[in-house]
């Protein structure tokens, strides 16, 4: 009797093991996520408590404000480190963990994070999940159900499917796209940056391919402001269609590109929402894959920028064509009210970072210090 007793205790034991490998291994979570300030946001857990994660396969390492530190998700734990943010400026920040981290059904222990207070995530309450975590798992991003799905083994994919190989440097994934007869190689693939292409316009092939589009009609040059993890600065850029991209086993048409001078030319996240019914990303095979849409448009852009600096909001972007509009706008003028509502409404900065980041209108009607009322609207590009 005992004997039996032991072989079905046995028996139970061995189930038990197997279903919980299966689970680990075979499992698929899937839950929502939405993109009301740009980048993809969904729930996961810090050391038991709830968090609100911004996807960014762009950074690294994760990042995490003083409120994180505050509430004990993070713990300041071990040196600092100097980082290099997107404008190539450099800070020496605090580093911490997270005991236990919460993705799906997924407990991934001891994740190291940055500690800077970077205004976009702190205002907002995101922490900035970065590729030491996302590497660990394979993803697939439904954007028309705007649902997320998470797994240890890599996902199926479509026959349908464009395919493009990455490699990894630092966690970060890479790849190589053509355009214009010219190739790049070590493109990162950034899902923390919200636009849709950007490339260095720093070398001569570059300039050379700008000039002859510049002769043709065909670029927007404009001024804004390009934010990084712990710096902000003012940049001139030259956005253009291309013509034909390269990406993979797939051919893009159209695809509207910012050249501008960085150190890390960069698909965003935009590339893939309004190219792709479903983005696969299977690190374990090194591979994105995309389901195209059968048509797809880009948002015409939003030349207008602005900024919140000593209790103002400020004119840190415009266009630099040709235009009525633009050309009553100065870089740097104060705005009084936006749509009829006094700026002075925005008593700090998380006020306005708030509704900044989260205005996705057509148009902007915006009154200047210096008297004049003006409606900028999206400026379609040939």
């Amino acid at each position: 009797m005992l004997k039996r007793v032991l072989v079905l205790v046995w028996i139970c034991l061995v189930g038990f093991i197997l279903s919980t490998y299966a689970q680990s291994a075979d499992t698929v979570f899937t839950f929502p996520f939405h993109m009301d300030s740009r980048l993809i946001v969904f729930e996961g857990e810090m050391n038991g408590m709830p968090a609100n994660f911004a996807f960014d396969t762009g950074a690294a390492l994760g990042l995490a404000g003083n409120d994180f530190v505050d509430s004990k998700q993070v713990k300041i734990k071990g040196k600092r480190m100097t980082i290099r943010d997107s404008n190539d400026q450099t800070k020496r920040v605090k580093t911490g963990y997270t005991a236990e981290m919460k993705v799906g059904g997924f407990t991934v222990s001891n994740v190291k994070s940055l500690i800077t207070e970077m205004p976009y995530l702190a205002c907002q309450d995101f922490y900035l999940l970065g590729s030491n975590v996302i590497k660990l798992l394979n993803w697939q991003l439904d954007f028309d159900r705007m649902e997320i799905s998470v797994s240890k083994e890599p996902f199926e994919v479509s026959p349908d499917d464009i395919s493009l190989p990455v490699s990894y440097s630092s966690n970060r994934p890479f790849t190589t796209l053509k355009f214009g007869g010219l190739k790049f190689e070590n493109i990162l693939i950034d899902t923390g940056f919200a636009g849709i292409l950007e490339v260095d316009n720093s070398s001569d092939l570059i300039i050379n391919y700008l000039e002859k589009k510049e002769k043709l009609g065909l670029t927007h040059a404009n001024i804004g402001l390009s934010t990084g993890a712990i710096s902000q600065q003012i940049v001139e850029s030259a956005l253009l269609k291309v013509d034909s991209l390269e990406l993979g086993t797939g051919v893009f048409v159209s695809i509207p590109t910012g050249f501008e001078p960085t150190k890390s030319s960069k698909l965003g996240i935009a590339f893939f929402r309004s190219l792709s019914h479903k983005t696969i990303i299977n690190n374990s095979e090194s591979a994105y894959h995309l389901l195209p849409r059968e048509s797809y448009r880009f948002k015409a852009p939003f030349f207008l920028s602005l900024q919140y600096q000593n209790s103002k909001v400020i004119v840190s972007g415009k266009s630099l064509e040709e235009d009525y509009i633009y050309s009553q706008i100065e870089l740097g003028e104060e705005i009084l009210s936006i749509n009829g509502i006094p700026t002075a409404n925005f008593t700090e900065e998380c006020d306005f970072v708030r509704w900044y980041f989260t205005y996705d209108a057509d148009d902007m009607t915006i009154e200047t210090s210096s008297g004049k009322t003006l409606k900028i609207s999206r400026t379609p590009i040939n």
